[in-house]
């Protein structure tokens, strides 16, 4: 995933306060000999990080959930007009296509109420004006709903495109709060591992526990 071009994708600050709070669990964490030798599972401190990171992600969720409520609907909305206009679309192509370039001869020879003595020429005549009219009306309403189609065509293009760069955003910050983390968590373990009385042992078998990032922020394959 592309981060955006924005202040949002440096990584966090990792400030002194935080640090001294990691380097002073994992001090205190390894003099009580925590985890225990067996190395299964995370130490509270790891696992009050992973919960931070969880609710953080979680927040980020729903604000992007919020954020995108309009465009959301926006580009439904689009859909649905573009199907509506679409089947219109063929309908007048398909009238067009059966109105055909000239009348056929059974339309020339058809007479209207006060043509009955009328030259067949003049008749004829008539007849080609009334069908060039009919196609120049077809064509405009052709033209018309190809105009409307392509603005709502336009409006989802823009509608998508607004949501696809709001979840980039989103996961953008998920992903910099995950660094972040998995930056405390390294500096926590390394102090632990430094102070711990098993520390060779413990580091042969402990199963590091480690924080991911939600489904949602992972590009669609």
């Amino acid at each position: 995933m592309m981060l955006p071009d924005s202040p949002i994708a440096r990584p966090l600050p990792y400030w002194l306060g935080p640090w001294c709070t990691d380097i002073v669990n994992g001090t205190v964490d390894a003099r009580r000999g925590l985890p225990l030798p067996d190395g299964v599972g995370a130490t509270p401190h790891v696992d009050v990080l992973g919960r931070a990171f969880t609710d953080r992600a979680e927040r980020e969720r729903i604000r992007l959930t919020r954020a995108t409520a309009r465009p959301a609907r926006r580009r439904v909305a689009c859909l649905a007009r573009i199907e509506v206009l679409t089947a219109q679309l063929d309908e007048l192509r398909a009238g067009l296509a059966e109105l055909g370039a000239e009348p056929s001869a059974d339309d020339l020879a058809a007479r209207r109420i006060g043509e009955v003595d009328a030259a067949d020429a003049l008749v004829h005549a008539r007849r080609r004006r009334e069908h060039r009219a009919d196609r120049a009306r077809m064509r405009c309403a052709v033209s018309d709903v190809e105009r409307a189609l392509g603005e709502e065509r336009l409006a989802l293009a823009t509608a998508e495109q607004q949501l696809c760069a709001r979840h980039e955003l989103a996961a953008a910050r998920v992903h910099r709060l995950h660094a972040h983390t998995l930056r405390r968590i390294s500096t926590y373990e390394r102090r632990l591992l430094r102070k711990h009385p098993a520390a060779e042992l413990l580091t042969r078998r402990w199963s590091h526990e480690r924080p991911v990032v939600p489904a949602w922020t992972l590009p669609s394959v």
